[in-house]
């Protein structure tokens, strides 16, 4: 079936097929068994079987569309190397270049979420422009806003990793969990704007609403519980890396690093170690040759074990 001024035009092999509205199939070749309802829906969508285009523009410029849905005003537009894939809400997907295998859901969904292959978008702009996006779970609305180098990860949460750039193989679960911690890779972010504005934060884990929250140079660092390791935004209240903070609203004095501090009790020094030159010595970086020390109820132990 064709209904419309220029509907099918050169859609070759189009068998079986219904192409209704202006320009809908143009040239979309190896087109059967598919349908393109709306002005420019599959338009110059190449191998494009077994495949439905709905909405004005769906699917339009969509090559290598086949075994996929387009619903939706600008549904999958750009979306080269697009097969095996779903697009559902306005502009969902829109320039998401080779996204087999993945699915998206709701309006501006995974817009220009380059290499966005086996993902899943689900949420207003959940995943917009987040690039390198394969292999990754965006869910909630902004979740994954502008994430670059995001593969291999997961944003569950309103503004779950929003702007956390560079969050390869990270994890992303709770509203506002990791917004704007940049350099965020291999890390976890648990909890109601855990690690946000962590700034330089990778193979960190942040647990518990806010823990961690402004923490910038929080590399190989670990904030378990609410509020640990909370800064404020002055140097005064930011802390180095390679730290263990464990309890309910506690931290470290300004600028320290590779130290724990569990409730507030239990602290000790010379805790990193560098297993690639020295396993487990606990002597690494800048507290070297510092053997390790505990202190109970001391902040700055000076003994093996100071109380």
């Amino acid at each position: 079936v064709f209904i419309g001024e220029q509907a099918g035009y050169n859609a070759f092999s189009a068998s079986n097929g219904n192409f209704i509205g202006y320009l809908a199939g143009y040239s979309a070749s190896s087109a059967f068994e598919s349908n393109f309802i709306g002005r420019s829906a599959g338009y110059y969508a190449t191998s494009a079987s077994d495949s439905n285009f709905i909405g004005y523009r769906a699917g339009e410029n969509a090559p290598k569309a086949k075994n996929s849905n387009f619903i939706g005003v600008y549904a999958g537009s750009g979306s080269t190397n697009a097969s095996n894939a779903n697009f559902f809400g306005d502009s969902t997907g829109y320039g998401a270049t080779d996204a087999t295998h993945s699915i998206f859901i709701g309006s501006y969904a995974g817009i220009r979420a380059l290499y966005a292959a086996n993902s899943i978008f689900m949420g207003q702009s959940a995943g917009y422009q987040a690039p390198s996006a394969s292999n990754s779970s965006f869910i909630g609305q902004q979740a994954g806003f502008s994430a670059s180098f995001s593969s291999q990860s997961v944003f569950i949460g309103n503004s779950a990793g929003d702007s956390a750039t560079r969050a390869h193989a990270s994890q992303f679960i709770g509203v506002g969990a990791g917004l704007g911690a940049i350099n965020s890779n291999n890390s976890n972010f648990l909890g109601h704007f855990a690690g946000y504005s962590a700034f330089t934060s990778s193979y960190s884990n942040f647990i518990g609403t806010e823990a961690g929250r402004h923490q910038t140079s929080s590399i190989y660092s670990t904030f378990i519980g609410h509020r640990a390791g909370y800064a404020l935004t002055t140097a005064t209240t930011q802390l180095g890396g390679y730290n263990i903070i464990i309890g309910t609203n506690i931290t470290l004095p300004a600028q320290t690093s590779s130290s724990l501090n569990i409730g507030a009790v239990l602290f000790a020094t010379g805790l990193y170690a560098d297993t690639t030159t020295a396993p487990y010595s606990g002597t690494m970086g800048d507290i070297k040759p510092i053997p390790g020390r505990v202190g109970i109820n001391v902040v700055n132990p000076q003994y093996a074990l100071d109380v």
